[in-house]
């Protein structure tokens, strides 16, 4: 009698998304994890977060604690749908975060897209250089609307430069808003 062998392909895929990019003011951050488990459930596998500078940790709703990244995997907290972790000793720039998730069972690990995380510190400073006097006068000096423009235009045009301006700084600049609010 033969004997069939028949071969399955599994597709695993693991990610993450980010509301913001931002660590919020205790250095936190919610992750929703993306995952497809064709086969698997979400309890046979271990999440350990990754940070390229600081020192990373994961909340374990599960023990109510935070967990190290350099943990044991038999420590870290089970793949779940929305995670939080902590990132400590960054300097005041940027850290690339990832995931590795490992399956329990074969011990076979997975890893996620590193996504660029911004420290709130970094994204103050960036507004307030963006908002500094030499910027701003630099943005109206590259802009194709000049302020001696305002002044010889008829009354009834003159009330729509200013929007125009303004609409020139947003569509340069992501903090725009803020580069608006000096000009007023």
């Amino acid at each position: 009698m033969p004997i069939a062998l028949l071969a399955l392909s599994v597709f695993i895929y693991f990610d993450f998304e980010l509301s913001q990019p931002v660590l919020l003011s205790d250095n936190t951050l919610n992750v929703d994890m993306v995952y497809s488990l064709e086969g698997f459930l979400a309890n046979d596998f271990v999440v350990r977060p990754v940070v390229s500078d600081g020192k990373v940790s994961i909340y374990n709703a599960l023990t109510q604690t935070w967990v190290s990244g350099d943990a044991l995997w038999s420590e870290l907290p089970k793949l779940d749908k929305s995670v939080k972790v902590k990132i400590e000793g960054i300097p005041q720039t940027t850290t690339y975060l990832s995931f590795v998730v490992q399956h329990v069972k074969t011990a076979q690990t997975f890893a996620t897209p590193k996504k660029k995380i911004w420290t709130h510190q970094l994204i103050e400073s960036y507004i307030t250089n963006l908002n500094s006097p030499k910027n701003v006068e630099q943005v109206i000096k590259e802009s194709s609307v000049s302020t001696q423009s305002v002044t010889t235009l008829p009354k009834k045009q003159a009330n729509y430069v200013p929007f125009v301006i303004s609409a020139v700084l947003l569509c340069l600049y992501p903090a725009g808003k803020v580069v608006h609010k000096m000009l007023k």
